[in-house]
């Protein structure tokens, strides 16, 4: 299997064109892809977690957040207050999610809410390295310990 990295708004385009076989995508490039037929699910990837885990991750350099402790700590308020809003109003959510990224306000009222994170752990972080170095996305040994910080 051979990994080839593109924007996720042109999955569709690279699918239907036979650029690709496959592509992990995400809402609303998923939903727009199925209205059209373009291909099928093969399989819901986060949900098949053992856990919950995230798909994403937010990075700085150590030395930004050693210098910045308290733009890192507004930083992950504000996450946890962005959750906790979507998560109490996911009506206004999804209009916001429409108004900030140009989708039309029909398929964000469509498109299911993802399972919102503030925070991983250890772990999880552990977790996704391997699996991406099972899936040959990595070449090199990660160490853990210097990557993450709580």
């Amino acid at each position: 299997m051979t990994f080839v990295e593109s924007g996720f708004p042109q999955h569709a385009d690279l699918i239907r064109g036979g650029s690709v076989d496959a592509v992990v995508t995400a809402e609303p490039m998923l939903g727009r892809m199925n209205e059209a037929s373009i291909g099928y699910v093969v399989t819901p990837m986060v949900s098949n977690f053992e856990r919950p885990l995230p798909i994403f991750y937010y990075i700085s350099t150590r030395d930004y957040a050693k210098t910045h402790p308290e733009a890192i700590a507004k930083f992950r308020d504000a996450l946890k207050r962005g959750v906790a809003f979507a998560e109490a109003n996911p009506e206004k959510a999804k209009a916001y999610i429409a108004k900030f990224t140009g989708m039309p306000p029909d398929l964000a009222n469509r498109i299911p809410m993802p399972q919102l994170m503030t925070s991983s752990d250890r772990p999880a972080l552990e977790e996704t390295i391997k699996m991406m170095r099972e899936q040959g996305m990595l070449r090199n040994s990660v160490d853990v310990g210097r990557l993450y910080a709580q």
